[in-house]
């Protein structure tokens, strides 16, 4: 990454130029991304959480699948979109699957199932 560039300043490569975050605002996105983003630290919270792979109909699908250990609990499917990632939903599994620890109720709790969605910040269990 730190050996790609953007456009010069100004330029808009041929294409109609439409309000955005600008090629300072974008160098400055990616050069966090190449030098200061902890990829390990996300990555070790990612596989803390049981992931699976599946064909359904053709399409390999990725998915964490999280278990409460209470005994009624529901299932739960969580989706997000574009431009979101699975990342983001990392921090609703524990108190879903064990709102007794987050000072709900047994009969609260749910079993998690979040797809991944392809193309998303991972790619598939790692």
């Amino acid at each position: 990454m730190s050996q790609k560039r953007g456009p010069r300043r100004g330029s808009t490569l041929g294409l109609i130029v439409l309000p955005g975050a600008g090629v300072d605002r974008a160098k400055q996105i990616a050069g966090y991304w190449a030098s200061k983003y902890d990829w390990r630290k996300a990555e070790a919270k990612l596989n803390s959480h049981p992931q699976f792979l599946t064909e359904i109909d053709g399409l390999d699908i990725h998915f964490i699948h999280v278990r409460s250990q209470h005994k009624d609990a529901l299932p739960l499917i969580v989706a997000h979109g574009w431009p979101g990632s699975v990342i983001e939903q990392l921090k609703i599994i524990d108190p879903l699957v064990d709102p007794t620890a987050h000072g709900g109720k047994a009969s609260d709790a749910f079993h998690v199932v979040i797809g991944v969605r392809t193309g998303s910040a991972a790619p598939g269990p790692s």
